[in-house]
């Protein structure tokens, strides 16, 4: 069997570990792999002995950027913690973990995708790509010709064929169709959003900014 567990964040659901006592209980364990969506925000001490029991225990970290940039879009969020909440995984000895990076493309992010790219290259992290779909103020397909190209330039000039593998089904689907509604309109929904946080995303995104 094989159950997965997606958000708000499953590892800070205080009846989760009743449920796998469950499993453990009934003998049934040893047959189940679990899969978690997390934002690596919380480790998980707690469950470790629990999993241990299972079949499989596969962790897929919920990052789209990194540094200040990360904190820009996990508002909230130090990227510090992130860092360290994923060491402390790479470092249990309690139960084997699988562990990737599930990280979601929007206007925000794809022209770092690369750092990103690099960052779980360097901690020993598979990642997969997905593109947003909603809101439409923040999808890819909104940028004009003229972004699109830059973007496209920018990426698949990258020297680095295991990057170039994940990005260019991207690329293609940025430039394969338009959307009614453009950059204004994200402008416009990010300034409503930096008013409220009090912060300005023109200085966290200054390429983009260069572009829009």
């Amino acid at each position: 069997s094989y159950i997965t567990f997606s958000g708000g964040e499953p590892l800070l659901d205080k009846t989760h570990s009743s449920m796998l006592q469950y499993f453990i209980n009934k003998q049934r364990s040893s047959n189940i792999s679990l899969h978690y969506n997390t934002n690596a925000t919380t480790f998980a001490s707690n469950l470790m002995p629990l999993w241990s029991h299972f079949k499989e225990v596969e962790l897929s970290f919920s990052i789209d950027n990194t540094g200040k940039k990360f904190e820009y879009e996990r508002y909230g969020v130090s990227w510090k913690t992130i860092v360290d909440t994923i060491e402390k995984y790479k470092k249990s000895t309690d139960t084997v973990l699988n562990l990737n990076v599930w990280s979601t493309i929007t206007t925000l992010n794809i022209l770092d995708t690369y750092t990103l790219f690099k960052f779980c290259r360097d901690q020993g992290l598979p990642v997969l790509f997905n593109v947003l779909h909603y809101p439409k103020r923040l999808n890819i397909l909104l940028f004009n010709k003229t972004q699109k190209q830059y973007i496209t330039d920018k990426l698949l000039n990258i020297q680095d064929n295991e990057f170039q593998k994940i990005i260019e089904p991207i690329i293609a689907l940025m430039n394969s169709s338009s959307m009614p509604i453009d950059t204004t309109d994200m402008i416009n929904f990010l300034t409503v959003t930096d008013k409220i946080r009090q912060q300005d995303f023109k200085q966290t995104y200054k390429e983009l900014t260069s572009i829009l």
